[in-house]
C-alpha cells in the first residue's frame, strides 16, 4: 500500500512538471532559419556522441570476449582448432584489404582505431609470450600452440602494413629481430626452427608488390677513391632475392627483417634527392636557384645568380632599403647588404627557428615570427652589420604579443600588423594611437593594439601598405572571404595632426563581396586581392571606401593560376602555379588611360625542371627563387615518412643492432647488418629532410638538446661517417645523413667548433698524415668547416673563445 502511494506521488510530480514546460513558439516566417540554426546542428552533433560511445562499449565487449575465449581455449586445450581458424580468417580478411588502409587516421572513426590498438597489444603479448593463459603462470607462452603464435605474428605484421606508418613497420622489424635473437637460445635443439623460422612468404610478397608513389631518379654507381664502385646494398640484395613459390615454407626471421628493411629503403629512395645534390664539393649544381634581375633588363634577361643564397635553401626573401633579408628552410635568418657579397647570420630569436619574415622595401627594418608564435622587431640593420655596439639592430621581442599565438605578420613603412591563430588582429606603429585592453591610452607607438572593431570576425590574412602622409593603411581578410580596410584618407585627424584609433576607420570593401578572398596585398596607390580560385583583383586604394570603387581583374593572366604577389615601389610581380613570372610597371599604369593593368611575362631563365617558388621586389631589382628539390615532401608519407620521436627511437635501436661488431677490420660484417644499417641511415636522412622541408624544428623528431636520443643518434652517425674500418656503403649513407642533418645532430656552433678542434688535434700526431688521409676524417673536416662558414658559426665561436680567454686572463691576474 505504501509503495502504491509513493508511485502515485511520483506520477503527480511528473505530470505537473510536463504541464509546467511550455513548448517554444516558432514563427512560421522564421521556421526555415530556425531549422538551420547552430543550436539545431549542435543537437544533432550531440546525438552522435552517445552513438559513438555505445559503439566503443560494444567493441570493447566484443574484443574482451574474443581475447578471453582464446585464453580459455589455450589454457584448457579445448577448441584449439577453433582458435586457429579464428586467427586464420582474420589474417585472410586483412590480406584482402589494400595496403595502408588505416594510414589516414583523421578519416577513420576513433572506435576502429582503438580496436586496432587493443588488437595490436594482445597479438604482441601472444607473440612475445607475455600473455598469462594458465593459472599460476606468469608466462604462458608454452601453452600457446606454435602455429597459433605464428598466425598471431603474421596478423600483427599485417596490421602494421594496414596502418602504413614507418614507426609501426620499424617496430615490426625490431620484433622480428628480437624473436630471432631469443629463438637462437632454445634449450631443446629440436625446436630451434620454431624460434627462428616462421611461414611469412605471403608477407614478403605483400611488401614486394608495393610500388613507389613517385618516379625514382636513375643514378649511376658512384666510385670511392676513383676505382671502387659503390652500389646500394639493399638494391643489390633485392636483385638477387627469390621468394619460394610455396607459401607454407618457413622463412628465417632475421632474413625476413632484412627483406622488409630493403623494401622500405626501396620505397624511400624515390623521395631522397640525388647523391650529387648532397656533394660537399664546390661547383656542384645547387638544388635551388636564386636570381637577381634588374627592372632595366625587362627586354634582355641578364640575371645574376646568387649561389650563396641558393646553398641556404631559401624559403622567403624580403627586400630592405639597405639590402635584403633571407629565411632558410631550417629557420635561420640571413642579411645581405647592397654593397657586400657576404651573408650575415642573425640570431636572438628566442632560441627557436623563424617561420616567417616581413619587411617594407623602403625601410631598414623587418619583423620575424618564430615557431613559438613570438614576434621580433629588427631595426637599423645597416648599423647591426657594421658591428656597432650601440646599434638597435638586435632583434627585440614584441612582449605584448608573447603567448598569444601569432600566426602571421605584415610590415608597412611606418606601421605593423599581426594576427593570431584565433583570428585576432593587432596594429601598432606611427599613425596608430595605441589603446590597451582596458581602454587606457599610451604615448608610445610600439605597443600593439587589438582591433576591437573586428570583434566577431576571424582574421586569416593581413597586409600593411606604405602609409602615405602618416595614414594607417591596412587590409584584412576574414575566414568568410570578406576584405576590410583601414586608412586611405578615411581616418579622422585630431587637431594635433595625429590620427584617431584605427578601429574608427574600419570599412568593408564592397567591390569584393561575393569573391572568396584568401590573401590581400596593400601597395601605395593600389591594393590587390587573391581569390580562392587563384584570380587576382586590383582596385584604387583611394576609392576603396566608396561604393563606386571599381574592382578589376588583372589582365594578361588568363589561363594562369596566381599563387603569390610581390609589391615593389614601382613594379608589381606575380608568381603563377605553372611557373612563369608576370610583372607590370605601376607608375606607367597610373599615368595611362588603361582601365585594367595588363601583366607581361618577365624573362626568367631557369634550369630544366625548376619552378619559381617566390619573388621579392625592391626599388631597382626583383629576386626570384625556385622551389627546393624536396619533391613536396610531407611530414607523413605512407611507409617511409613519419616525423615523430618514436620513429627516431626505432631507427636508433636498429642502428645499435646493426653497428655491433662492425668497426673491426676483419672479418667484415655480415650482409644482413650492412643492409639494415644502410636502410636505417637513409630513413633517418629522409625524416630530417622532411622536417627541414616543412620548417619544423628538431623537437618534432625528439632531438632535444642534451637528450638521450640525440646523443645516441649523433654518436652512431658520426662514428659511422668518420670511422676507419667502416664499410664504404654504410659510411656513404652515414655521411649523407650527417650532411643533410648536421643542423639537427650538431645544432650549436660551439659543439661543431669543439669537434673540429678535437679532430685537428688527433690528426696532428705522428700518424697525423695517415689518419688525415682517411676519407671519413676528410669528410668530417670539410663538413665541420663548411657548416661553420655557412651560418656564421665560425665567427661566433671565435668570439666566444676570445671572451673565454680574456676572462681566464683576468681571473689569473
Amino acid at each position: 500500500m505504501r509503495l502504491k502511494q509513493q508511485l502515485a506521488v511520483v506520477m503527480r510530480y511528473y505530470t505537473a512538471l510536463v504541464r509546467r514546460r511550455k513548448p517554444p513558439r516558432i514563427d512560421s516566417a522564421a521556421s526555415c532559419s530556425v531549422s538551420q540554426s547552430p543550436d539545431t546542428r549542435g543537437t544533432k552533433l550531440q546525438s552522435e556522441q552517445p552513438m559513438q560511445a555505445l559503439a566503443r562499449v560494444g567493441s570493447r565487449a566484443a574484443l574482451s570476449f574474443a581475447f578471453a575465449f582464446l585464453k580459455r581455449a589455450w589454457r584448457s586445450g579445448e577448441d584449439s582448432e577453433l582458435c586457429g581458424e579464428l586467427l586464420r580468417e582474420s589474417l585472410e580478411a586483412l590480406r584482402a584489404m589494400p595496403e595502408a588502409t588505416l594510414f589516414h587516421q583523421e578519416a577513420i572513426s576513433s572506435v576502429w582505431l582503438e580496436v586496432v590498438e587493443h588488437a595490436d597489444k594482445f597479438l604482441r603479448s601472444v607473440v612475445l609470450g607475455d600473455i598469462n593463459v594458465g593459472v599460476g603462470h606468469s608466462r604462458g607462452c608454452s601453452q600457446v600452440p606454435v602455429p597459433d603464435q605464428q598466425l598471431a605474428l603474421s596478423l600483427l605484421l599485417e596490421l602494421c602494413i594496414q596502418q602504413g606508418t614507418l614507426g609501426r613497420l620499424l617496430s615490426g622489424v625490431l620484433l622480428l629481430l628480437q624473436l630471432w635473437d631469443s629463438g637462437k637460445y632454445e634449450l631443446d635443439n629440436r625446436t630451434v626452427s620454431h624460434g627462428t623460422s616462421v611461414p611469412l612468404v605471403m608477407l614478403l610478397q605483400r611488401f614486394q608488390s608495393i610500388s613507389c608513389s613517385r618516379q625514382k631518379l636513375v643514378e649511376r654507381c658512384s666510385y670511392e677513391n676513383g676505382d671502387i664502385p659503390l652500389v646500394n646494398p639493399t638494391e643489390c640484395f633485392l636483385s638477387f632475392l627469390t621468394l619460394p613459390d610455396d607459401d607454407s615454407l618457413s622463412v628465417d626471421l632475421q632474413q625476413c627483417a632484412v627483406v622488409i628493411m630493403c623494401h622500405l629503403d626501396r620505397l624511400a629512395s624515390s623521395y631522397l634527392p640525388s647523391v650529387t645534390h648532397l656533394s660537399p664539393k664546390r661547383g656542384a649544381t645547387p638544388r635551388q636557384e636564386v636570381l637577381a634581375m634588374s627592372w632595366q633588363s625587362w627586354d634582355v634577361s641578364e640575371p645574376v645568380v646568387l649561389n650563396d643564397l641558393a646553398e641556404l635553401s631559401v624559403r622567403q626573401i624580403c627586400c630592405l632599403s639597405t639590402g635584403l633579408v633571407a629565411l632558410s628552410n631550417s629557420g635561420k635568418v640571413f642579411v645581405l647588404r647592397q654593397d657586400e657579397s657576404e651573408l650575415h647570420a642573425m640570431e636572438g630569436f628566442g632560441g627557436q627557428g623563424v617561420v616567417a619574415i616581413a619587411s617594407h622595401p623602403r625601410e631598414d627594418r623587418f619583423l620575424a615570427l618564430n615557431t613559438d608564435g613570438d614576434v621580433f622587431s629588427c631595426s637599423n640593420i645597416a648599423g647591426l652589420l657594421q658591428d656597432n655596439e650601440t646599434s638597435k639592430g638586435t632583434p627585440v621581442v614584441v612582449r605584448v604579443l608573447s603567448g598569444k599565438g601569432v600566426k602571421g605578420v605584415s610590415c608597412g613603412r611606418k606601421h605593423f600588423a599581426a594576427f593570431t591563430t584565433s583570428g585576432q588582429l593587432y596594429i601598432w606603429g606611427k599613425g596608430c594611437r595605441p589603446c590597451l585592453d582596458n581602454g587606457a591610452s599610451s604615448d608610445s607607438e610600439s605597443v600593439p593594439v587589438k582591433a576591437a572593431s573586428l570583434r566577431g570576425h576571424r582574421v586569416v590574412d593581413v597586409s600593411c601598405g606604405s602609409g602615405e602622409y602618416g595614414e594607417v593603411d591596412v587590409l584584412v581578410v576574414t575566414d568568410a572571404g570578406l576584405v576590410f580596410s583601414y586608412g586611405h584618407g578615411d581616418s579622422t585627424r585630431l587637431p594635433t595632426g595625429q590620427l584617431e584609433e584605427p578601429r574608427s576607420s574600419l570599412r568593408l570593401v564592397d567591390g569584393l563581396q561575393g569573391v572568396d578572398v584568401i590573401r590581400v596585398f596593400c601597395a601605395a596607390q593600389f591594393s590587390m586581392a587573391l581569390s580562392r580560385s587563384n584570380m587576382l583583383y586590383i582596385w584604387d586604394s583611394s576609392e576603396q571606401h566608396e561604393s563606386a570603387a571599381l574592382v578589376k581583374v588583372v589582365g594578361g593572366l588568363e589561363g594562369h593560376s596566381v599563387v603569390d604577389v610581390a609589391i615593389g615601389t614601382s613594379h608589381y610581380a606575380v608568381v603563377t602555379q605553372e611557373g612563369p613570372v608576370f610583372a607590370w610597371n605601376s607608375i606607367k599604369w597610373t599615368l595611362s588611360s588603361s582601365a585594367v593593368p595588363v601583366a607581361k611575362p618577365f624573362p626568367v631563365t631557369l634550369h630544366a625542371g625548376n619552378i619559381v617558388a617566390g619573388v621579392a621586389c625592391s626599388d631597382t631589382q626583383m629576386f626570384v627563387w625556385t622551389a627546393v628539390d624536396q619533391g613536396s615532401l610531407r611530414l607523413r608519407e605512407p611507409f617511409v615518412v613519419d616525423v615523430c620521436p618514436s620513429t627516431l627511437e626505432h631507427i636508433d635501436e636498429l642502428l645499435t643492432w646493426a653497428c655491433e661488431g662492425t668497426d673491426v677490420a676483419w672479418p667484415p660484417p655480415p650482409q644482413e647488418k650492412e643492409c639494415i644499417a644502410a636502410a636505417a641511415l637513409n630513413l633517418l636522412r629522409l625524416q630530417i629532410q622532411a622536417a627541414l622541408a616543412n620548417g619544423v624544428g628538431a623537437e618534432r623528431l625528439g632531438l632535444v638538446p642534451e637528450s638521450r636520443l640525440l646523443c645516441s643518434v649523433k654518436q652512431r652517425v658520426v662514428a659511422l661517417a668518420s670511422g676507419v674500418n667502416i664499410l664504404p656503403t654504410v659510411q656513404r649513407a652515414a655521411q649523407q645523413a650527417l650532411q643533410a642533418g648536421w643542423s639537427f645532430l650538431l645544432p650549436t656552433a660551439d659543439e661543431r667548433a669543439r669537434a673540429l678542434s678535437l679532430l685537428l688535434l688527433n690528426t696532428s700526431g705522428s700518424q697525423g698524415a695517415e689518419v688525415n688521409s682517411a676519407p671519413g676524417k676528410r669528410f668530417m673536416t670539410d663538413l665541420l668547416v663548411g657548416s661553420l662558414m655557412a651560418d656564421g658559426g665560425l665567427e661566433s665561436s671565435l668570439q666566444t673563445a676570445i671572451k673565454v680567454e680574456i676572462q681566464d686572463i683576468e681571473d689569473a691576474m
